[in-house]
């Protein structure tokens, strides 16, 4: 297993690892590098660490989507021509331009 892989994917610091494993840093940092191999009671902690800290991230991106804002419609040409359009020969091309891209959008 890539611990440093996993850990990096969980968005978390060799230390806040260690925390929440309470296994040393300098132990984590030693399996990282291939120093020593971890015992698999280690490895099932760290695995149920990085578990939740994905979870949590799903469930705050989750939340994130469910409360954005819905994109806003922009209506009709009428309703958007005065605010693009200063003058009355303006308003005609913008209508002009509008309806032609509007055919080109059912081809």
């Amino acid at each position: 297993m890539d611990v440093r892989k996993l850990r990096k994917t969980a968005r978390l610091t060799q230390i806040e690892l260690a925390q929440q494993t309470r296994i040393s840093r300098v132990r984590l940092s030693f399996a990282e590098c291939g120093y020593l191999k971890l015992t698999q009671k280690e490895l099932t902690l760290i695995q149920k660490v990085i578990a939740r800290e994905l979870g949590r991230r799903a469930a705050r991106i989750r939340a994130a989507v469910e409360t954005a804002p819905k994109p806003r419609h922009l209506g009709t040409v009428p309703e958007v021509m005065p605010r693009f359009a200063s003058r009355s020969d303006d308003v005609v091309r913008f209508a002009a331009r509008a309806g032609e891209s509007q055919t080109e959008r059912r081809d």
